[in-house]
């Protein structure tokens, strides 16, 4: 939606423009030259968000959406950690851990199922 949108932005002096270097830094890359800081780019969000019949959301709301998704469909955590940028699985399962209720459940369940099974082959062999 915004690749072919020109975002006006003007860097405020050189210290500005070499602090934002990546997002993690709060600045996004935008499409004319330099960068445009994280709360202007949530201006503009809320501005084309306001166009349309969708509820007002931040547009971090969609980063924790995503990561929520990703747990609840399976995804491994430590995949789900590297695509969010965690720096450790750790913070990725303490944010998002309680989307997967049913984790100690399926947990117990493979072990049991692994158990029968290695039970089960143990009595064919004897």
């Amino acid at each position: 939606m915004f690749a072919s949108r020109r975002i006006p932005h003007r860097p405020t002096g050189q210290a500005q423009r070499a602090r934002c270097k990546v997002p993690a830094d709060g600045c996004w890359a935008a499409a004319g030259s330099g960068y445009l800081l994280t709360i202007q780019f949530e201006w503009e969000w809320v501005r084309v968000l306001g166009k349309t019949s969708l509820p007002r959301i931040r547009f971090h709301d969609l980063r924790h959406t995503h990561a929520s998704q990703m747990l609840s469909a399976g995804v491994h955590p430590k995949v789900a950690s590297e695509r969010l940028g965690h720096s450790t699985i750790g913070i990725t399962l303490d944010l998002y851990s309680h989307v997967m209720p049913g984790m100690q459940a399926d947990a117990a369940e493979q072990v049991d199922v692994a158990l029968q099974a290695a039970i089960s082959s143990e009595r064919k062999g004897k």
